[in-house]
C-alpha cells in the first residue's frame, strides 16, 4: 500500500468530495432504474398436518415473487387432532407470509374441513377449533 502511495505521490492528485446534488442525482437515477416489485401480491402457502398416535406436526411452504421459497416445520409438544393440526400449520403458513410483506395470500390445504371452513362454506362446531 505504502509503495503505491510512493509511486502516487508524483502525479498531483487531490481528493474532492461529491457535491449533494451529484450524490442525489446517482440515488435518484438507481431507483428509476432498480425494477419495483409489488410484494404484497404473488403469494402463495402450502400447508399440510399430521397427527399420528404421540407425534404431532405440521408444516407450511411458502412461495413468493421472484422465486422465493421459505419452508416451515413444526413438532407440536402437546396432543391435538388432525383438524387442529391442519389448522395451526395454515395458521404457520398465513402468519410467516404476513411476515415477509404479504397481503395477498393464495392458500393450499388437503385438508376439506379447513378448507371449507376458512371459506366460510362449513361451520365450525368444535369448540377447540373455534378459537
Amino acid at each position: 500500500m505504502i509503495g503505491r502511495l510512493v509511486e502516487l505521490s508524483k502525479f498531483d492528485i487531490h481528493y474532492e468530495p461529491r457535491d449533494k446534488i451529484k450524490s442525489q442525482c446517482i440515488t435518484d437515477l438507481s431507483a428509476e432504474l432498480t425494477p419495483q416489485q409489488d410484494l404484497s401480491t404473488g403469494w402463495k402457502v402450502y400447508t399440510d398436518g399430521s397427527s399420528k398416535e404421540m407425534t404431532y406436526g405440521a408444516g407450511a411452504v411458502l412461495e413468493g415473487p421472484g422465486d422465493m421459497l421459505s419452508e416451515q416445520a413444526l413438532k407440536f409438544g402437546f396432543n391435538a387432532t388432525n383438524n387442529q393440526v391442519e389448522y395451526k400449520a395454515i395458521l404457520v403458513g398465513i402468519n410467516l407470509a404476513y411476515d415477509m410483506g404479504a397481503r395477498e395470500v393464495t392458500c393450499k390445504s388437503n385438508s376439506q374441513l379447513v378448507v371449507n371452513q376458512i371459506k366460510g362454506e362449513f361451520e365450525v362446531n368444535e369448540p377447540s377449533l373455534q378459537r
